[in-house]
């Protein structure tokens, strides 16, 4: 039997690059409070106070690159983790037709859930995940009957293949 790989973690790299630049939005400011004070006053107002500013901007700084540095370290971790796994094999390959699948709820929030072989997966938009996570809401291949071979581990999908 021929497969298309319609995922593949490999190819796909590292998807959670967006999240830890949250964090730089707020150590900007701070940035821009801490070592530009003046600069803080004329934008904010003659009522600000100079040594609060500063203070205030070293806070926000300082909160702003731990959320940042954190960020990208779970996500990335996940990531290197789950590609590390990939790359040396160790991962479990089940193979056959869909069965049981129930689409995520209509309102966004929820579980996509399908069984290959008596193996369940769970698939949602709203969590960050480096593994496949493409509900059929937002195009996902996957659907009851068709035939699918799919290397995971911990339920996670490394690669996603479908019979032509």
């Amino acid at each position: 039997m021929e497969f298309v790989t319609v995922f593949d973690l490999g190819v796909a790299g590292y998807r959670g690059w967006w999240f830890p630049l949250i964090g730089l939005f707020p150590a900007a400011a701070g940035a821009l409070m801490a070592f530009a004070p003046a600069l803080t006053k004329k934008l904010m107002g003659s009522h600000v106070r100079g040594r609060l500013v500063r203070v205030l901007g070293a806070l926000f700084l300082g909160v702003g690159l731990l959320a940042a540095v954190m960020g990208f370290a779970d996500t990335y971790g996940d990531y290197r983790s789950l590609r590390r796994a990939l790359d040396s094999g160790q991962y479990r390959t089940v193979e056959g037709a869909v069965r049981n699948f129930r689409p995520m709820p209509a309102a966004g929030w929820g579980w996509e859930t399908f069984e290959v072989e008596g193996v369940t997966f769970r698939l949602t938009t709203s969590a960050l995940n480096p593994a496949f996570n493409r509900t059929r809401a937002e195009g996902g291949p996957v659907a009851e009957g068709v035939h699918v071979r799919i290397a995971y581990v911990n339920l996670d999908i490394l690669r996603l293949e479908m019979r032509k």
